[in-house]
């Protein structure tokens, strides 16, 4: 049989259609010169559309015929050369041998041994070896199995699978698995496993020492039409479905249905996967049954035989093979036209061992090399696939990355001039592409001197306007927020470059954060505003400043970027130009102690125009470094609002506890003058809960901050009260300064408020201070002989017999009763003493009687304890000859000993611890 050449004819068109069978007339054998023209011509007269014509048009030529090998869509992925034809026998499988090697099983039993001549893999094949007694029945299936712990080749062949040698005459080893009709094999580094259909039943052998073993038995339904193992399980395929069942533990799953033609299908995939048909659609599970991917692979017809060759999947139609590819968009890549295609040989691993047959004649499949592959896809722009083959490129690291980065490029552009500007992102950060180049594909975002020209880019640049470049600019903010940190530490001079002309600038950074200011200008305010915040953004000022103010966000976004770089006049200016207040307000609330004076400048205005609010100035929580004198706030915010001065002062003295007497003075002062401005001319002696209003509210603060402040000046503050009213007020500074009698006279004769004076007396008693231990006998002078005139009628003051009587009564234990009997009228029936002295003299009674039972337990405890040292002294410690010590176990005899409380009795020398026995370990120290 003679081999076919072939010979390649270019163009640069592309034909959607295949198939097309040309017979030339008068076309010499040896006019090959004029052959490429000679079918061009001939191609275009049977299209109707010459412009479709292929790119790369593969053209098989013999001394009968011409055939085209062009893809339907895709690429071209195999070149397709016969290398079997009219063979006298019908063939019913075919195996891949080694890459030079084909197999060749017969409806007749012989099996055919084909050779690639000069052993080139890719080359023209001869036959090499007939065995024509192989088997009496046809040979429907073969396995070579070139593993060198095996190298046996096996076949089914009349229901019976057999082990042949792996060698030029194949000799028969043995038999297994009679009334077989299909099986699979699992081969790993752990052995060699055959599974094999015999009716209803799976039976599994394991290979052990030149034999296959029978191991285990597995139940089934119904007759498997297909097996596949996959891992740990295998993949059944009935007639109506398909199931899943474990090897183990015999567990069975449920996949689905096989179709309305019943034709089950199944094929393994790297990364555990496998393909299950189910009519003109392929499906993708992995070993556990669940599904990899969303989509399947779709046929133009039901496949006849499934297959799989790195990158691909090949599947035999009845006059077609189709390929798809199996990563990547898994597109239809190529159809090739063939007579009546029934049988595949793949060699798992061989890319260029690639058989398909018919009754009587063999194709090989001859991958078109990567690269080659490669760049068709580049020039239909399918980049998903290009890319996904790049990394199966068999060249070295450095190429391969370099030939992807191409690749990844080259997407990238197409996907944004396409639309998908999220996902040309993504490619362009992964690739670290400059980012002046990405930006340049937007319009009005570059300097004018870094604008790159359409040219460029290898698709042109975009039109982008409308709806499409709200969406370009959204990923355009995605991209540079993620690699505008790649830039902050810019070596070059930023700071001369930001303040030069936009058009001149070159630092990145500075590009970066100006266009991406520009582009969230028209998507995104609050981005916006959070570039603008950062002090770290790198936005050019004069060109932000410029863009800002056409979209009228100076009054928000302006004034951010003036502080984050530190210009916080102008950003004061700008908001006291434009009468923003409340902006004004929190713009100086965020500034300190360093900016003092700015703030003083820019907060007179809000003091006077929204004091309330511009008191927050001055109030506002700061870092301890950056808190503001408080001397000179309030005496910046005297002059401009005086009635700021209390919230001010309650504010410092509160908040920030600052102890400052001037302040706690200046409060009092302002509160009293507060109190005098409502009160008039201090007519009366109204007390603070009978007070309404604003001034009941001043009242209540000044008495309460006088009570609880320690740091004003008491006496100083006491001259500025008036001494005919405020009498509460009075009574609590007296007792700052220590004059309880007079803050107890106010008590008891101004306000004739017993109860408080006796709450004052309670606060204040302490027996342990000289001052305050004999308050309650003050009160009681106070009560009974009164120094003072009143003050309302000028007149001598009456004692007051009654207050002073319940006073002694009730608190008699806390002073000196008879100091107190003495300040009594002598006229003061006795009756009314009566209660006083019971007590006292039952309360003297008990305190005796408790003292002599102290006194008497006392000396109880005392004679015990004379009587317990006169039985110790007692006590004898009687050493005879025999008695030994526990410790170093000799005799005692007349040496110095040592004695514990238990008895124990050790020569002196072996007592290490004197509070603990050395034979019990009961310690003796604090009498335990």
């Amino acid at each position: 049989m003679r081999p076919h050449s072939g010979v390649r004819v270019t163009s640069n068109r592309a034909v959607r259609q295949a198939g097309h069978k040309i017979v030339p007339r008068d076309l010499p054998r040896d006019h090959k010169a004029d052959l490429s023209t000679r079918v061009m011509q001939i191609i275009e007269s049977e299209i109707d559309a010459p412009w479709l014509l292929p790119s790369v048009v593969e053209v098989r030529t013999s001394e009968h015929h011409i055939t085209p090998v062009c893809p339907m869509v895709g690429h071209l992925a195999f070149e397709l050369a016969q290398v079997v034809a009219n063979l006298p026998l019908k063939i019913s499988s075919v195996e891949p041998w080694t890459d030079t090697k084909l197999l060749v099983g017969t409806q007749e039993g012989v099996l055919f041994v084909y050779e690639a001549k000069d052993g080139n893999p890719r080359g023209n094949m001869e036959l090499g070896v007939l065995h024509k007694t192989f088997s009496k029945r046809p040979i429907n299936k073969l396995s070579a199995i070139e593993d060198p712990r095996y190298n046996i080749l096996i076949s089914l062949s009349d229901s019976t699978i057999s082990i042949h040698n792996l060698s030029a005459q194949f000799e028969l080893q043995s038999q297994i698995a009679r009334g077989c009709n299909l099986y699979t094999i699992e081969k790993n580094e752990r052995g060699l496993w055959i599974c094999a259909a015999i009716k209803k039943k799976l039976h599994i052998f394991q290979w052990d020492n030149g034999n296959f073993v029978e191991i285990k038995e597995l139940p089934l339904t119904a007759n498997p039409l297909s097996l596949v193992w996959c891992g740990d399980r295998i993949c059944v395929g009935y007639k109506k479905d398909y199931i899943l069942m474990h090897t183990q533990t015999r567990a069975s799953k449920e996949l689905f249905p096989t179709g309305n033609r019943g034709v089950p299908l199944c094929t393994l995939l790297p990364d555990q996967q496998m393909l299950l048909g189910r009519d003109e659609v392929s499906i993708f599970l992995g070993h556990d049954g669940q599904p990899t991917r969303p989509h399947g692979l779709t046929w133009s017809e039901m496949p006849l035989v499934l297959g799989y060759s790195f990158p691909y999947v090949l599947a035999v139609l009845p006059k077609s093979v189709e390929i798809h590819a199996v990563s990547g968009s898994q597109n239809l890549v190529q159809t090739i036209q063939l007579k009546n295609p029934q049988f595949l040989g793949i060699k798992e691993g061989k890319s260029d061992s690639i058989y398909v047959a018919a009754t009587n004649t063999i194709w090989r499949l001859i991958s078109v090399p990567i690269i080659q592959q490669i760049d068709q896809l580049l020039n239909e722009k399918d980049y998903e696939q290009a890319l996904q083959l790049s990394k199966h490129m068999t060249t070295t690291a450095e190429l391969k990355e370099k030939k992807a980065l191409q690749i990844k490029m080259l997407y990238a552009y197409h996907m944004f001039a396409q639309g998908q500007y999220e996902k040309a992102m993504n490619f362009f950060d992964e690739l670290r592409i400059d980012p002046v180049l990405v930006i340049g594909l937007y319009p009005n975002l570059l300097p004018r001197d870094m604008q790159p020209k359409p040219t460029a880019y290898p698709e042109g640049s975009a039109d982008l306007n409308g709806a499409a470049l709200d969406r370009a600019l959204l990923s355009l903010v995605s991209f540079l927020n993620l690699i505008r940190p790649r830039y902050l530490n810019d070596p070059r001079p930023i700071a001369q470059e930001m303040s030069e002309d936009y058009a001149t600038v070159s630092a990145v950074s500075v590009i970066v954060d100006t266009c991406l200011l520009k582009a969230l200008i028209k998507t995104d305010d609050r981005g916006l505003m959070d570039l603008v915040s950062k002090t770290s953004n790198r936005c050019h000022l004069k060109e932000s400043k410029k863009v800002l103010v056409a979209a009228q966000k100076e009054n928000d976004a302006l004034v951010m970027l003036y502080r984050s770089k530190g210009m916080h006049r102008e950003a004061l200016e700008l908001l006291t130009r434009m009468r923003l207040t409340h902006q004004l307000v929190s713009y100086l609330k965020q500034l300190g102690n360093q900016q003092f004076t700015l703030i003083l400048e820019f907060s007179s205005h809000a003091l006077q125009t929204a004091p309330d609010e511009a008191l927050s100035i001055f109030t506002q929580k700061r870092d301890k470094e950056d808190e503001l004198p408080a001397d000179k706030c309030l005496a910046h915010i005297k002059p401009w609002a005086p009635q700021l001065i209390v919230p001010f002062l309650e504010y410092i003295i509160h908040e920030r506890k600052d102890t400052s007497p001037d302040f706690h003075n200046e409060l009092i002062s302002n509160y009293l003058e507060t109190v005098r401005a409502l009160r008039g001319d201090f007519s009366g002696r109204s007390r603070a809960q009978s007070e309404t209003g604003l001034l009941a509210t001043t009242r209540k603060k000044l008495m309460a901050f006088l009570e609880s402040s320690q740091y004003y000046t008491a006496g100083r503050m006491l001259t500025k009260f008036p001494r005919e009213d405020l009498f509460e007020e009075r009574a609590i500074l007296l007792k700052k300064i220590g004059q309880h009698e007079k803050a107890l006279f106010i008590y008891a004769h101004e306000l004739k408020d017993y109860r408080l004076a006796e709450e004052y007396c309670t606060k204040n008693y302490n027996p342990d201070k000289e001052e305050a231990s004999e308050v309650f006998l003050t009160l009681m002078k106070v009560y009974l002989k009164p120094a003072e005139k009143d003050r309302a009628s000028g007149g001598v003051i009456e004692p007051t017999i009654k207050p002073a009587l319940e006073l002694l009564n009730k608190h008699y234990k806390r002073m000196n009763v008879t100091k107190a009997l003495e300040l009594l009228p002598p006229t003061t029936p006795i009756r009314q003493l009566y209660p006083v002295l019971e007590a006292v003299v039952r309360d003297s009674t008990t305190e005796k009687r408790n003292d002599q039972v102290v006194k008497n337990l006392l000396k109880s405890e005392n004679r015990e304890t004379r009587e317990a040292l006169i039985r110790a002294r007692s006590r004898a410690i009687h050493i005879n000859e025999e008695r030994m010590c526990p410790v170093c176990s000799k005799r005692l005899g007349p040496n110095v000993f040592a004695c514990y409380p238990n008895n124990v009795v050790t020569h002196y020398a072996c007592c290490k611890d004197k509070f603990t026995c050395p034979v019990t370990g009961r310690s003796f120290r604090d009498n335990n």
